[in-house]
């Protein structure tokens, strides 16, 4: 169902040109020098940004700094919200803990280092995902350990979990998709050709994941491959599905895919340069996607542009929805801040670890967060 009321977009670029009808006029923006580390998590009206310098901030709706911190440590993962808190992971092997105040709830080191989020099992059980392997499950509420074990896996995307099959599903970068049990015990391996850098999508019945292997990989909730399709070039943008469980992803051969479920080539776009970031897809199933020649492009279900605007640097990181207004982010190299009007909201069927039914980097499917 059309949502009729004005939706705001934020894209994190570097420069703004001329809009068209889909983006109406910027609301505002914020300069920064901070390099984002992966996209940002969001709930209500607060805005959670971590940067690979050590800097955790906070914005409002308006773009406004609500507080920030500098943890001194590496971040390469995105923040977790979940039970009213806000969870990020350092390179150094920190668990941060803080309320939507900024005040510092707790801290725990652990004997890893952590690339991707934490993954929210339920209120009271959470699993980190060490660099090397580590796997471990933890009390959010207090940050202590309630089991750990280490797998032959080096670990630098993030995971999905599916509640209904109590299943979590992580690539390895060395070419291989875990599934795990919800205790961190793996179920089965998959081995793909090459690296993985790219999260997972989820359907109830299937899995997707894409590969610098150059390939698409289709799988069933037992490991077994289904099919596979073929790229020119390497794959890390990640594969978004949309309400007919169609398949988006982009490449670094430059063309933006649309595959259907059944691993059929329904259409491809090429684009100005390579594409790194993951696809959001609208109500209408109209899909934005950002690449590295620093294009922002909305395209509708088959593939035809609506809209296409030039920034100065490429975009990376995967974009998010944000606040009651459904702002849109999204991230350059540099990371400057803008909020322009739009006027639909995300889909909701828009299936990868991002945006399974909410905004905070929770990575379920199959329960209402």
């Amino acid at each position: 169902m059309m949502i009729k009321k004005s939706v705001v977009i934020i894209l994190f670029l570097l420069t703004t040109c001329k809009l068209s009808e889909a983006i109406e006029h910027l609301n505002w923006q914020q300069n920064s020098v901070y390099e984002i580390a992966q996209s940002a998590a969001a709930i209500d009206n607060l805005l959670v940004v971590a940067t690979k310098g050590g800097l955790l901030f906070c914005y409002n709706e308006q773009g406004n700094v609500l507080w920030q911190k500098d943890l001194k440590q590496g971040l390469l993962s995105s923040p977790l919200i979940a039970a009213q808190k806000i969870f990020l992971s350092s390179v150094d092997g920190t668990l941060f803990c803080f309320n939507f105040n900024g005040e510092e709830i707790y801290r725990k080191t652990f004997s890893a280092s952590f690339r991707v989020s934490p993954l929210l099992l339920e209120q009271n059980e959470m699993l980190l995902f060490g660099e090397r392997g580590e796997i471990f499950r933890i009390n959010p509420q207090n940050g202590e350990i309630s089991a750990e074990k280490r797998v032959n896996a080096e670990f630098f995307a993030p995971a999905a979990f599916n509640a209904e099959k109590k299943m979590v599903i992580i690539p390895d970068k060395n070419g291989s998709l875990y599934a795990l049990s919800d205790r961190g015990e793996v179920i089965w391996i998959f081995k793909n050709r090459g690296v993985n850098f790219s999260a997972p999508a989820l359907s109830k019945d299937k899995i997707y994941f894409t590969s610098m292997d150059h390939f698409l990989y289709a799988l069933d909730y037992s490991g077994k491959k289904l099919w596979e399709f073929q790229t020119e070039r390497w794959n890390i943008s990640s594969a978004v599905l949309d309400s007919q469980e169609n398949i988006y992803f982009g490449s670094y051969d430059q063309h933006f895919y649309a595959i259907a479920a059944g691993g059929r080539l329904l259409w491809k776009k090429r684009l100005a340069s390579s594409v790194n970031s993951t696809a959001l897809i609208d109500n209408r199933d109209h899909i934005i996607i950002g690449d590295s020649a620093g294009y922002i492009y909305e395209l509708d279900s088959g593939g035809t542009t609506l809209f296409r605007q030039k920034t100065e640097d490429f975009i990376r990181n995967p974009f998010t929805i944000f606040s009651s207004k459904l702002q849109l982010i999204a991230f350059s190299v540099n990371a400057n801040l803008f909020s322009f009007q739009h006027g639909f909201s995300i889909s909701a069927k828009s299936y990868w670890p991002k945006f399974q039914q909410n905004q905070a980097n929770r990575a379920t499917l199959g329960r209402k967060n």
